[in-house]
C-alpha cells in the first residue's frame, strides 16, 4: 500500500508539474505569435501602411467621397505640397438596409458576379462548359473557357441600372447614413507618416463643421488592422445593443454548462461512477472510455458555441473578437481541469476512507 501510494503521488506531482509547464509555454508562445506578428508588420508593407483613420464626421454628411477626398488633399498640402490622397473611403451604417433583395448584401453579390463576368471570372449561374453555336463567347482565363448564354450582357445592364436606382434613393431619401468615420488612402506610407506626425500640433487641419467629438475636430490615427480583419456589417450597432448581446451570450453558454451537468454529468457520476466506487473499484473499461469521449465532445460543442456566439455578438474588429474567445476558452480548460481532477479524486477517496 505504501509503495501505490508513493507512486501515486509522484504520478500526480509530475502531471501537475507537467500540466503547468505546458501552460507557461503556451503563454510564452502566444506572446512569440505577438512579437513575431509586430516584427513582420515592420518589416514588410501591407494596406493598412497607407491608410489613416478619420473619426467625428457628421452622420448626414452630404459631402461625396470625391469632394472629401479633394478637401482632405488640400487640407493635408499644407503640411506638403507633394502630398497625394489617392482615395477615400467613407464608413455606412447601412444595418437596417442589409437584407432583401433589393438589400445591401443582394445588390454586392450582384456587383461581384458582374465584375467575374466581366473579367472572365465567371460564376456558375451564369455560364458553362459548352461549344455551342447558340452561346456567345464571353472572356476566358488561363485554367478553363466559359460561355455566357445570350442576353445575359443585357439582363446584366438591366440589373446594373436598377440597383443604381435603389442606391441612388438611399442617399436622396438619407436612408444611408454614415457612421462618422472614414479611410483616407495615401500613394506613399511616407506621406502617411508625415501627416500624423504634423497633426500632432497643427490641430487646426482636424477642425470640421458640425464634428461630432467635443472638440469639434476630426480624430486621426493609424488603423492598426487590415480591411479583412474588420467587421463591416457590425460598424452601425450600437454600444447599448452590444452588452445587451454579450449578457444574452453569456447566459446562453452558462444554460448550456448547467443543462450538459444536470443531463450527463449527475446521471454519469450516480449511475457510473458512485456504483463502480461502491464496490472498492475506481472506473476503468470500455464503458468509461466511452463516457471519456462523449466528454471530450462535449467540450468540442462548447468550444464551438463559444466561437459561434462571440462571432454574433457584434464587434467591429476581428482580433477583439479572438480575444474573448481565447479568454472564454481558458477559463473553460480552467474548469474541466479543476472537474477531470475531481472525478478522479472522487472514485479514490470512497475506495480509500484512509486518504482523508
Amino acid at each position: 500500500a505504501g509503495e501505490l501510494e508513493d507512486f501515486a503521488a509522484s504520478n500526480f506531482a509530475t502531471l501537475a508539474g507537467l500540466y503547468c509547464a505546458v501552460f507557461v509555454v503556451s503563454l510564452l508562445y502566444g506572446w512569440y505569435q505577438k512579437r513575431h506578428a509586430q516584427w513582420f508588420d515592420a518589416q514588410n508593407s501591407t494596406m493598412e501602411d497607407y491608410a489613416m483613420q478619420l473619426e467625428g464626421f457628421p452622420m448626414d454628411m452630404q459631402m461625396n467621397e470625391a469632394a472629401l477626398q479633394s478637401e482632405l488633399e488640400k487640407r493635408f498640402r499644407r503640411i506638403d505640397a507633394r502630398i497625394q490622397v489617392v482615395g477615400v473611403s467613407l464608413c455606412y451604417d447601412y444595418a437596417g438596409l442589409r437584407d432583401g433583395d433589393d438589400g445591401v448584401d443582394a445588390i454586392l453579390c450582384r456587383f461581384m458576379d458582374r465584375l467575374d463576368i466581366t473579367h472572365g471570372m465567371f460564376h456558375e449561374a451564369y455560364g458553362m462548359l459548352a461549344d455551342d453555336p447558340s452561346l456567345e463567347k464571353g472572356g476566358k482565363d488561363s485554367r478553363t473557357r466559359l460561355l455566357v448564354p445570350k442576353g445575359m450582357g443585357e439582363r446584366m445592364r438591366r440589373e446594373e441600372e436598377a440597383d443604381r436606382r435603389v442606391v441612388r434613393r438611399w442617399f436622396e431619401e438619407k436612408q444611408l447614413r454614415t457612421t462618422g468615420s472614414a479611410f483616407c488612402v495615401f500613394r506613399y506610407k511616407e506621406h502617411l507618416a508625415a501627416v500624423l506626425q504634423a497633426l500632432e500640433t497643427e490641430r487646426s487641419l482636424l477642425e470640421w463643421k458640425d464634428s461630432t467629438t467635443p472638440t469639434g475636430r476630426l480624430k486621426a490615427f493609424h488603423p492598426m488592422m487590415e480591411p479583412i480583419t474588420v467587421f463591416w456589417w457590425h460598424l452601425g450597432l450600437s454600444g447599448c445593443q452590444f452588452y445587451i448581446n454579450m449578457a444574452w451570450a453569456l447566459f446562453r453558454i452558462l444554460l448550456t454548462i448547467v443543462v450538459l451537468g444536470v443531463g450527463i454529468f449527475l446521471p454519469v457520476t450516480k449511475l457510473v461512477v458512485v456504483p463502480m466506487t461502491s464496490t472498492g473499484q475506481a472506473p476503468q473499461g470500455p464503458l468509461w472510455m466511452l463516457v471519456g469521449m462523449a466528454l471530450g465532445n462535449i467540450n468540442m460543442l462548447l468550444c464551438i458555441n463559444i466561437w459561434l456566439s462571440a462571432f454574433g455578438l457584434g464587434f467591429h474588429r476581428k482580433d477583439r473578437m479572438d480575444r474573448l474567445i481565447f479568454v472564454a476558452n481558458t477559463m473553460l480548460t480552467l474548469l474541466n481541469t479543476v472537474f477531470n481532477i475531481s472525478m478522479t479524486m472522487f472514485p479514490v477517496l470512497q475506495s480509500e476512507p484512509g486518504l482523508n
